[in-house]
């Protein structure tokens, strides 16, 4: 390896296929440091260690990561080791991405709540989570954990516009059966991580997911209230044991915040009982902890009941009388649909009902459904449908769009975007 100039670094794979990369890293934790090509393609980790042994455990593990079922999923694949002396590999990376970590801390000088709302205010913070939260629960699935959930292990598009999400570091990933060592970075491991006393599993990855989740929506951590802030660092490192309330704790006040974004604009009265689930009751007794299936139903709920605001383009819940962010413009006129799960073997039901009664059936045929969320629409603007709401699809096909829908005042228009059929009512 060898330094070009102070920004850039050259290095070999065993190969010999040769990477100019980046010197600043894109993410650094409890293992080492990722450096980034500098046509974005590429990413390589160093691990702190370079002893043989190092070398040795870190190439099982590849080769265990290649036989996992990952084909599917958005996470980077291990491509090539580095040659000694250094320990490290070569993975998949992905162009114009940044560390969820930099849309969590706004750039010195910056105002908090701009820095909000140009990286894609609260919607896009629920759409990243929801799709994040899919990941996990694809992985807890075929019984594999993260195990080094950390936001600089998670990547988001660098254009506020969208919304694609990516994994890092494949070489934390463990199966839940097998023994071994914990790995996370400060801050975000599980209390029985930090403490020494468990492994990796799907629940210490739920706790993880938990703590990045609640960063990212209101700008402050869950356990960092300002006593800690304030405090000597023995304090901080006793609240990531679980020795301190978390800083929304129901009824403990001795660690509130009083930094960040207020909790309430951002995160939905369902959304805090789960937080609260995980880092109080859940603390110390994991299986209280929220899993990742009913943070993808919470995140998605939360994403489909929200506004945006034509005066400072933020987003925030409907239920709001006015926008909370600039507090100049009236929520604006909207149309609640109702999403109902549609069972063919109901069709036999409407059959019936349409035999004894004259007229419309469709409110009758609908109370025979079993319905599973709510959607906005508001006036003048135009929203997609998802595979995750038309056909309640958990894979990661589930963003696919499969409809627009327009609400005009007059009118509203739904088009199909491919051949899927949809069935439309209307309840007066």
């Amino acid at each position: 390896m060898n330094n070009d100039n102070e920004n850039f670094i050259d290095i070999e794979d065993e190969q010999g296929r040769r990477y100019h990369l980046l010197n600043k890293p894109i993410g650094v934790g409890g293992q080492g440091k990722v450096r980034i090509s500098d046509d974005g393609k590429f990413a390589v980790k160093f691990l702190i260690s370079n002893s043989p042994q190092a070398r040795s455990k870190l190439t099982t593990k590849l080769r265990k990561v290649k036989r996992l079922p990952l084909e599917d999923l958005p996470i980077a694949k291990p491509l090539s080791m580095l040659p000694r002396p250094n320990v490290g590999y070569v993975m998949d990376f992905f162009a114009d991405m940044i560390s969820l970590k930099k849309m969590m801390i706004p750039p010195k000088g910056s105002d908090v709540l701009e820095h909000y709302v140009a990286t894609g205010g609260l919607v896009r913070r629920l759409e990243i989570l929801g799709r994040f939260a899919r990941v996990f629960s694809q992985l807890h699935a075929r019984s594999i954990a993260f195990s080094d959930l950390s936001p600089n292990n998670l990547f988001v598009s660098e254009n506020a516009e969208y919304r694609e999400v990516r994994l890092i570091d494949v070489d934390n990933l463990f199966i839940t059966s097998q023994t071994g060592e914990a790995v996370y970075t400060p801050g975000y491991g599980a209390p029985e991580l930090v403490k020494n006393c468990g492994l990796p599993s799907t629940l210490t990855d739920a706790y993880s997911f938990a703590i990045l989740a609640f960063e990212l929506l209101t700008l402050n951590h869950a356990f960092k209230g300002d006593v800690v802030i304030n405090g000597e660092p023995e304090i901080e490192e006793g609240a990531y044991r679980g020795e301190l309330s978390w800083i929304e704790h129901p009824e403990v006040d001795v660690n509130r915040c009083s930094t960040g974004i207020p909790t309430e604009l951002v995160i939905s009265p369902k959304m805090l009982k789960a937080f609260d689930a995980t880092f109080n009751s859940g603390l110390n007794a994991a299986e209280h902890r929220t899993t990742m299936n009913k943070w993808v139903e919470l995140l998605d709920t939360a994403a489909d009941n929200t506004l945006y605001c034509n005066s400072c383009g933020s987003t925030y819940y409907r239920n709001a009388e006015k926008c909370p962010w600039c507090e100049e413009e009236s929520a604006p006129p909207f149309i609640l649909g109702y999403i109902f799960h549609y069972d063919p073997i109901l069709r036999t039901k409407f059959r019936e009902l349409r035999e004894e009664k004259d007229g419309d059936v469709n409110r009758d045929f609908l109370r025979t459904l079993n319905r599973i969320g709510t959607i906005c629409f508001q006036d003048n603007t135009s929203r997609s449908i998802e595979r995750r709401t038309a056909f309640l699809d958990t894979s990661m096909r589930s963003f696919e769009e499969v409809a627009t829908v327009e609400v005009k005042s007059d009118r509203v228009t739904i088009r199909p975007l491919d051949d899927e059929s949809l069935w439309v009512s209307r309840i007066d």
